[in-house]
């Protein structure tokens, strides 16, 4: 797509929340919230802001840190997930638009200067949230000292249709409520953003990606071994099956549109599975052809890693419908976004339901 330029005109009488998620971030909480209310003081002074902090069970210091820092603190009193979290703070937050960040990141205090009036200014309603160029800094969890980067971690050179949706980004409310929000009762590390992003896609709405600084993410995660990456891709309770969820519903409900947009190689390397498996019986040399020439072509168009993604979906997809097949429709679902609010003068107040 072509260049878009950065608008800097005043966007208006328009108001933002920004949400704050985050469990156990006593190491980079302060960090993060200084950055956001930095961020926030670029803004012209007529846009309307609110920032609250979602925990969700926090056994640090994380809930008293926030507290110094932000309007609300809100303890999530349910099932705790990044989804639940994120759902609590767009229910209790009003802003025109909505900016989710989490604990562990640092905003640029450009960002939402240069977005939110481009984002307010664009007549193209199929854009309706932007997301900038995300630095991933790995940190050892026992030092605090960085061990590793990764800049631009989704490789944005030039302004395009978003390929992924990341934990941060900038969206307009309308969007996010007519998509159906965010799931509380999707728990996959990453894989509650591919859920929204799918839907959003459905719909024909996109996130904009721009190569201007957004975030640095401070990972302190151990590193991949391969048993966690066993556990991670085939444990039947693991992170895998529940993004295979999406998959799942995305036939059922459906947004199937938005998966394929969202995974058109890993779709068509199904397509190409499912007719290698025809001709196996009748035809095996050619089922063989045929399964060689798709694993070069996709080495050729760099989609190697989507190739071995797709036999992980599929794994993860059949085992999830047949865990969604053993649920009771009867069962009552459990509000995860359930939360009580916090406030640093008063003792915490009766949980909110939805």
């Amino acid at each position: 797509m072509d260049p878009l330029p950065r608008i800097t005109a005043n966007p208006g009488n328009v108001s933002v929340s920004i949400v704050v998620i985050g469990l156990n971030e006593e190491h980079t909480l302060e960090r993060c919230l200084a950055s956001v209310q930095g961020a926030l003081d670029e803004l012209p002074a007529n846009i309307k802001k609110e920032t609250v902090y979602v925990d969700s069970g926090s056994t640090d210091a994380s809930v008293s840190i926030a507290t110094r820092h932000v309007d609300e603190v809100l303890e999530l009193t349910a099932s705790p997930s990044a989804s639940a979290a994120r759902e609590a703070g767009v229910r209790h937050t009003h802003g025109e638009y909505v900016f989710f960040i989490d604990g562990d990141m640092t905003l640029d205090e450009c960002f939402l200067a240069a977005s939110l009036p481009l984002l307010e200014s664009l007549d193209n309603n199929d854009i309706v949230g932007i997301q900038g160029r995300r630095d991933d800094v790995h940190i050892d969890p026992d030092t605090r000292k960085a061990q590793g980067e990764r800049p631009n971690f989704f490789n944005i050179t030039r302004p395009r249709k978003a390929k992924r949706l990341g934990g941060s980004f900038l969206i307009r409310r309308e969007a996010l409520i007519q998509a159906g929000g965010w799931r509380p009762d999707v728990f996959a590390g990453g894989h509650e953003e591919l859920d929204l992003y799918a839907r959003l896609l459905d719909q024909d709405q996109w996130i904009l990606e721009l190569p201007i600084p957004f975030i640095t993410h401070h990972d302190d995660r151990p590193r991949n071994t391969l048993t966690s990456w066993a556990k991670t891709h085939f444990a039947f309770d693991g992170p895998r099956v529940d993004a295979g969820t999406s998959f799942v519903r995305g036939f059922k409900e459906p947004f199937l549109k938005g998966l394929i947009k969202l995974f058109p190689w890993i779709f068509a390397t199904w397509l190409v599975d499912a007719i290698t498996l025809s001709l196996l019986f009748i035809a095996p040399l050619y089922a063989l052809i045929l399964q060689g020439a798709w694993a070069i072509a996709s080495l050729a168009t760099n989609q190697g890693t989507e190739w071995i993604n797709a036999r992980l979906w599929l794994y993860g997809t059949l085992v999830a419908a047949f865990r969604l097949g053993q649920t009771k429709d009867d069962q009552p679902p459990t509000d995860a976004s359930a939360y009580r609010t916090v406030s640093p003068q008063t003792p915490p107040d009766a949980p909110h339901q939805a």
